[in-house]
């Protein structure tokens, strides 16, 4: 995700810290879409300095937004406040992934949990018996380990259908 290195002003390379915030997140959503900092100011109305500090690309020269800031920032660029968070955990923790494949991964977990929270309330409700002091944080683990297999044996079927119709499974 962009330049690993920078020039100083001596013209020597100096590697430059690599960073896993929203901050870098929001960079490279500004550069994809096209926006300056300068455009980014006038539509959040915050000051081109203080989103140059908080969106430097060097981690030593950033100065972090604040909540209200960043908030104002995302809205700005469309940015789903889940969709940054899923971003964020996807850099930190998956070294091997172009920015391309972090926006597509954030965006369908974003998708899936859209409204979860309603629908699994509403289900809970639905079993005779059973109400919300039985759910138990333990549970999510479960159903994780559920959603995984799930998509799993989608991506699965999709991959043999792909073969299949490029010739080279009969």
């Amino acid at each position: 995700m962009g330049d690993p290195t920078r020039m100083p002003a001596g013209g020597a390379t100096q590697e430059v810290k690599k960073s896993f915030e929203l901050e870098d997140y929001v960079i490279e959503r500004m550069k994809i879409a096209g926006v300056s900092v300068r455009n980014l100011a006038v539509s959040t109305g915050l000051k081109k300095s203080r989103l140059h500090e908080g969106l430097h690309r060097d981690i030593d020269k950033r100065i972090p937004l604040r909540v209200p800031e960043m908030t104002v920032v995302l809205d700005a660029l469309g940015i789903d406040r889940n969709e940054a968070f899923y971003a964020r955990e996807v850099l930190a923790s998956v070294s091997d992934i172009t920015f391309d494949e972090v926006i597509r991964v954030a965006a369908m977990l974003c998708e899936m949990n859209n409204g979860l929270p309603q629908e699994v309330i509403t289900v809970i409700r639905a079993v005779d018996g059973l109400d919300l002091n039985d759910v138990r944080r333990e549970h999510g683990t479960a159903a994780r380990g559920l959603v995984v297999r799930l998509l799993g044996d989608r991506y699965t079927a999709v991959a043999r259908l792909r073969r299949k119709t490029d010739g080279f499974e009969d």
